[in-house]
């Protein structure tokens, strides 16, 4: 990265609501698509947590807003640990 930041030693903390079944797994799949260190996403689920309902479009369209966070904050500071509190 240009000017040696990467955000090694830091870490992006996100907050979400009904979380993102497959969060690693997309994270994962865009890391290797475009040549990104892999990273382990440390989950912190806030109780009591629903079960997420694939069926409910506002749950679908929070996973998809929690996967495009996880991805861009690791696009951004690849060296950076990422953390999802799941409210």
């Amino acid at each position: 990265m240009a000017w040696g930041y990467d955000g090694r030693g830091e870490r992006v903390v996100s907050i979400i609501a009904f979380g993102c079944p497959g969060l690693q797994n997309d994270t994962d799949f865009f890391s290797n698509s475009f040549g990104l260190p892999s990273v382990e996403i440390t989950l912190i689920p806030m109780l009591p947590l629903p079960a997420f309902n694939a069926t409910d479009p506002v749950q679908r369209d929070w996973a998809v807003q929690a996967s495009l966070q996880a991805q861009w904050a690791h696009a951004i500071a690849p060296g950076a640990g990422l953390t999802v509190v799941i409210a």
